[in-house]
């Protein structure tokens, strides 16, 4: 992975283009990144609450089926990544 996360040069985090949504509501929150998952074309979100009542911390683990993992390399890759891949390369022949 060495390769995906060497960094040559450094950017301060200001710079970095971002978004942000701005509510008072949790519910409304996981409403928009549901919605925002369904239109990339993923279909499930499977949530498992983890919270240990003694500890009086909320936690829940996320896993969305079809989101890539975090190591980016060929074995990890999966359909999704590798499909958008083959889309750009085939983008970028035909613009020639």
């Amino acid at each position: 992975n060495k390769h995906w996360f060497e960094i040559a040069e450094s950017e301060d985090f200001d710079s970095v283009q971002s978004s942000s949504l701005d509510t008072d509501d949790f519910l409304d929150d996981i409403k928009h990144m549901i919605d925002r998952l369904k239109a990339a074309g993923l279909k499930r979100v499977v949530v498992v609450d983890l919270t240990k009542e003694e500890i009086g911390v909320p936690v829940v683990r996320v896993i969305v089926p079809g989101l890539e993992m975090y190591g980016v390399d060929g074995d990890r890759m999966g359909r999704r990544c590798r499909n958008a891949r083959k889309e750009r390369v085939r983008g970028r022949r035909t613009v020639s």
